[in-house]
């Protein structure tokens, strides 16, 4: 015969204290997402200031380096942003063959196994397509770091570079050292 366990019920004080810690956690949450929002907003601040405003300002002087008058050393460099994932990258695995950077592009292979063909995997390394006629999923990717060299040196060197067809941007960047104090 199984003996069967009543769950105990808690009572009015424990279902308080559970209330009150369930509230605690839904209201550090909702600070978290109210804090990342502010988060969120200066990092855009930061990203207008040091892409556009100070750029424009310090190329409006005519000047690629300057010390403000508290010291700080504020220098542009040409910078990019770019992407090789999602809808840019057929467009940027096109032109980089077009312009003969074929050789950044990196290509790899998946094939399947079940557990048991563990051996079977060990020969196909050796092997592949002849002998077991196995599907290989082949994918071809650029590391992101690569291609953003790539971007920067076409651009100091004043060659072309389809910004919007690979889904990429050039722009100003302010760099900022701040002085000891």
């Amino acid at each position: 015969m199984a003996v069967v366990i009543e769950p105990v019920l808690p009572d009015n004080k424990e279902l308080e204290e559970l209330n009150e810690l369930v509230k605690a956690l839904l209201s550090v949450r909702a600070d978290m997402e109210a804090q990342q929002t502010v988060v969120d907003q200066l990092a855009e601040q930061e990203k207008h200031l040091e892409r556009e405003m100070i750029p424009a300002q310090m190329q409006s002087m005519g000047l690629e380096e300057v010390r403000t008058l508290n010291g700080d050393k504020v220098t542009l460099k040409q910078d990019v942003v770019c992407s090789v994932a999602g809808k840019n990258r057929d467009p940027v695995m096109a032109w980089l063959d077009e312009i003969g950077a074929g050789d950044i592009i990196k290509t790899q292979m998946v094939v399947e196994f079940n557990k048991e063909e563990h051996e079977k995997a060990r020969e196909c390394a050796i092997m592949l397509r002849e002998d077991f006629e196995f599907d290989v999923e082949e994918t071809l990717s650029v590391h992101q770091g690569t291609f953003k060299a790539l971007l920067k040196e076409r651009l100091a060197n004043g060659e072309p570079v389809p910004w919007e067809r690979i889904g990429a941007l050039a722009f100003h960047k302010a760099n900022l050292a701040k002085t000891r104090r």
